[in-house]
């Protein structure tokens, strides 16, 4: 989804592999992982952990504070082995 509201909730869902000279490898089940959602000034808003499945999927979900900030919030993803993945996510206001 491009764009959320102030108080709406983030779903998020994801596929934990590693880049090997022969592709992409799956990272296996039951990894934990730590998430991490913070506001555009990079406050904390909220953090903890996913498991990954047999496939190596995640997901999850994060309220956005009513009385929050606008702008790009970003969530950070952190394998066990110390290796990150960032995304972002644009808070915004507007009418439907």
């Amino acid at each position: 989804r491009p764009v959320y509201r102030l108080g709406q909730t983030v779903y998020f869902k994801g596929i934990a592999r590693a880049s090997e000279p022969d592709g992409f490898k799956n990272r296996g089940g039951g990894l934990d992982v730590k998430v991490k959602f913070e506001d555009p000034e990079n406050q904390e808003i909220w953090s903890g952990n996913v498991k990954t499945t047999s496939f190596g999927t995640f997901n999850g979900l994060l309220s956005i504070p009513k009385e929050g900030k606008t702008g790009a919030y970003q969530i950070t993803l952190t394998y066990p082995d110390g290796t990150a993945d960032y995304e972002r996510v644009e808070i915004d206001q507007y009418r439907k």
